[in-house]
């Protein structure tokens, strides 16, 4: 039996237990802004601090810091306590907040804290507080993890900075190290999908379509013309628009709870201008500053199941929370909205961050993705682009067909076929073959096969040969290859074995079986036309009557068989010698020429 876990996933979950990334839509937050907003900044080693569960509130993990170097509010030596949203409940269950980071036993890192609503430390903005360490070509650099677009800082620069800043100094960012920007994760094309402990997430479903129901809060966003319900089911009709008939996402009504934010619920909701829920320990967006999230997403997950032959964790319910103070942003408009309502929609599905570790984000469809943590969002509105759908088929959809496939013959009666595995998302795939209008299946092969080899094929035969993946969700279109198999009973080998000036003598090999003759077909200057007619199990054969000096193309085939006859030999080219002439004698009134010849 596998053991359940509760998971509340904060948009794009870690691959590994260490790294967590930002996952809220946000507009970052500048050092300068982290320094003078923080009471505590440090340089410190961190340790895993247990302690009793919360009573109610979104659950916390907390740390002790082992302080090496006080900027503010610490000094070395020092030890200080975090506490991180997510965690174990008092029911025992886990809630994981992704986008709040998490750290390993003895990681280092520089800390910019504040305090949350009953007075513990915490990073201020999630991910955002957090400058992790990368010691590169002998450096000491530090660097965010949001999304892979943080630039790289000269940790000792860095410090120098804040402590100038602190003092009352402040003068122009002189620590970025730019020759050696980039992310300190393996970089990740295309889509991301949610993860924890390297599982990824989804909600369990086979074939048809995933009927999704999502209440609305009553208490619908301030300032938002209707509350934001319309714009809310224009990011619904955004997701069901993929093709494929995927998705069926919907309005099940008004509800008044909002317990989901801090609990499994059971239900799906879209909740307005409560971000943290009700104990506040996740800040929202700081209107004098500009800066701050903007919206985030929660998934509740309980147990796993099997899809595409790995493990998933099994989305149960899953909310979506708009930021109180959002319409402050400079960027807000209508569009704005509805985009960042179809971003946080696509996290509840399962789905995380387009190109979230590459740096730069060069692929053009990804740059612009609903599931960019910066998407361009008053041009973009609700609108997906083909790394968002890609990502939805991932998931729910059938994998895609091999693009193409390729039918070789490796022997008698072998048929190989070979074709590029197009999909990421198969459980495996099916091999048909289809002969005189009959198509059956001859084979499968597991996922991210290339290849299967048919030996039950005949010779002289046409087939059509057909590939599909499949996963639980369906069958792929299919990659199709046409292929005449060889007569294996054709004569094999023809050769001139002699030649005169009016013969050529012929070998092959027989592999007929019960034949009447043989057909030796040859072409000089006209037609082809038949030249011999020798008997059964002949291997060789002189035509006489030649033409000197001249080219004949030739080929045999065996007559007579119970099938009927066979396929030409290979065609082989052979030439007469030229005739004898008698010497030429010069006298006075001839002169030889040609080598006597005239």
């Amino acid at each position: 039996m596998k053991r359940k876990r509760t998971l509340l996933s904060y948009a794009l979950l870690s691959l590994v237990v260490s790294a967590a990334f930002e996952a809220a839509i946000f507009v970052e937050a500048p050092d300068e802004y982290l320094v003078d907003k923080a009471s505590v900044i440090v340089r410190a080693i961190v340790r895993p601090l247990e302690r009793p569960p919360m009573l109610e509130g979104l659950p916390r993990t907390h740390y002790r810091l082992e302080v090496e170097v006080g900027l503010r509010g610490a000094s070395a030596g020092d030890e200080l306590e975090i506490a991180v949203p997510g965690g174990y409940d008092k029911a025992g269950r886990l809630a994981i907040v992704s986008g709040a980071p998490s750290f390993r036993d003895g990681e280092e890192a520089l800390f910019f804290l504040g305090r949350g609503n009953v007075g513990e430390l915490r990073p201020i903005f999630l991910e955002q507080g957090v400058y992790r360490f990368d010691r590169r070509n002998g450096q000491h650099l530090v660097q965010r993890r949001l999304g892979g677009e943080d630039r790289l800082r000269d940790l000792a620069r860095f410090e120098k900075w804040i402590a100038d800043r602190l003092a009352g100094q402040r003068r122009a960012e002189d620590y970025f190290v730019e020759e050696a920007s980039g992310s300190m994760e393996v970089a990740a094309g295309e889509y991301n999908i949610s993860t924890w402990y390297g599982l990824p997430v989804r909600w369990p479903k086979s074939i048809g379509r995933l009927n999704l129901g999502i209440l609305l809060h009553e208490v619908g966003h301030p300032g938002i013309a209707g509350g934001g319900y319309g714009d809310v089911e224009v990011a619904f009709g955004a997701w069901n628009g993929v093709p494929g008939n995927l998705l069926n996402l919907y309005s099940a009504g008004i509800t008044s709870d909002s317990t989901g934010l801090n609990s499994n619920d059971g239900v799906n909701t879209v909740v307005f201008a409560d971000f943290g829920g009700s104990n506040g320990d996740i800040e929202g967006f700081d209107c004098t500053a500009g800066v701050g999230s903007l919206a985030y997403a929660i998934s509740w997950v309980d147990g796993t199941h099997s899809y595409a032959g790995r493990e998933f964790f099994t989305v149960v319910s899953a909310d979506a929370v708009t930021t109180k103070n959002m319409t402050c942003w400079s960027g807000f408009n209508t569009q704005s909205f509805q985009s960042i309502l179809a971003h946080e929609v696509g996290h509840m599905l399962g789905l995380g961050h387009a190109c979230d570790r590459d740096v730069p984000c060069d692929d053009p469809g990804e740059d612009i993705a609903v599931m960019r943590n910066r998407t361009p969002f008053s041009s973009n509105g609700a609108r997906l682009s083909e790394d968002d759908i890609r990502a939805i088929h991932f998931l729910y959809g059938p994998p895609n067909a091999p693009s193409y496939l390729r039918a070789e013959e490796a022997g008698a009666g072998r048929v190989e076929l070979s074709w590029p595995d197009s999909s990421n998302n198969e459980s495996g795939f099916r091999i048909y073959r289809e002969e005189n209008g009959r198509l059956e299946q001859i084979g499968q092969a597991g996922p991210g096969a290339t290849g299967y080899l048919d030996d039950e094929a005949r010779s002289a035969t046409t087939y059509v040969y057909k590939v599909r993946a499949e996963n639980e969700n369906g069958l792929s279109a299919a990659a199709e290859a046409t292929i005449m198999t060889a007569d294996l009973a054709a004569p094999h080998l023809l050769r001139a074995t002699e030649a005169g000036s009016d013969f050529l003598t012929l070998g092959w090999v027989d592999r007929a079986n019960g034949e009447t003759g043989f057909e030796i077909w040859g072409r000089f200057l006209g037609s082809e036309e038949l030249l011999a007619s020798p008997p059964a199990n002949s291997t060789t054969a002189t035509l006489t009557g030649l033409i000197a000096d001249s080219t004949y193309h030739l080929k045999v085939r065996a007559i007579g068989l119970p099938s009927g006859n066979t396929a030409f030999s290979n065609t082989v080219a052979a030439g007469t010698l030229a005739a004898p002439v008698e010497p030429c004698e010069e006298s006075g009134a001839a002169t030889c020429l040609s080598a006597e010849r005239f």
